[in-house]
């Protein structure tokens, strides 16, 4: 059998979806493991975020895993790393670890990081190998979501006047500040280009009679590890990230 580890083209996004959805909902012990994660579609949405920075491991010309590196300014992250479970311990992952250590190296990133379950020695073991260790601890928590009896307040931050997503600006880096004070001299800048360039696009779709949505949620999480904890679910490494602060092209 042979391994080889290529980029993910857009021919494999499917199946690349599919063993991501097999690989986790295996390995949390869900009945039906393709059923998982039906709802978030990892492997299209990062691969078009950056093509270059997604790999495949293809074994007898089948696909059999992924993983996808993404980077903001000087920080650098990556995963899903998915393996089709048959193939668990058989060194496929640590074979995905290595396109994206290069692309790492390759952006001079200078903070590094991942998600990965803290009670799996396995997964801990395996990403210390390229230097990660762990940090803090994040509480996964669920709640059973019930139809509303109102429809609720919200609005969408590219239908907001100019005034009023300086307010918003202002209350998210209020918010940041308190996990991550870095972060707020770039990110809520950058987001708030993106977002105007997107309000800009729907006006222009509007204009040529074209069906075209404005991002109507984004989420961006970043924590700041605490003193005095021993082990963690984010791994980290180096130090010192650099924020950018405008959207990167």
């Amino acid at each position: 059998m042979a391994l080889i580890i290529r980029p993910l083209t857009a021919q494999d996004l499917s199946e690349a979806s599919r063993i991501i959805r097999l690989a986790f909902g295996t390995a949390r012990g869900v009945p039906e493991p393709e059923q998982f994660w039906v709802d978030i579609d990892y492997a299209h949405t990062r691969w078009r975020a950056d093509p270059t920075a997604a790999f495949g491991a293809e074994l007898d010309g089948e696909l059999v895993g992924s993983n996808f590196a993404t980077r903001w300014g000087s920080v650098g992250l990556f995963g899903p790393l998915s393996v089709r479970p048959d193939l668990w311990d058989q060194n496929i992952g640590q074979r995905l670890m290595e396109p994206i250590m290069a692309c790492f190296r390759t952006w001079g990133v200078q903070h590094a990081g991942l998600v990965t379950p803290a009670h799996s020695p396995k997964h801990l073991s395996l990403y210390q190998k390229y230097g990660f260790w762990p940090r803090f601890l994040t509480a996964v928590m669920s709640k059973p979501v019930a139809p509303g009896t109102s429809a609720g307040s919200w609005s969408r931050y590219a239908d907001m006047s100019e005034r009023e997503q300086a307010v918003c600006l202002r209350a998210g880096r209020a918010v940041t500040e308190v996990s991550f004070v870095e972060l707020s001299c770039g990110v809520f800048e950058a987001l708030n280009g993106v977002l105007s360039e997107a309000k800009h696009a729907k006006e222009m779709a509007e204009e040529l009679s074209c069906s075209q949505e404005a991002p109507q949620r984004m989420k961006i999480e970043f924590t700041r590890q605490p003193k005095g904890t021993a082990i963690s679910k984010h791994l980290t490494k180096q130090s010192n990230p650099v924020f950018p602060r405008f959207p990167l092209q």
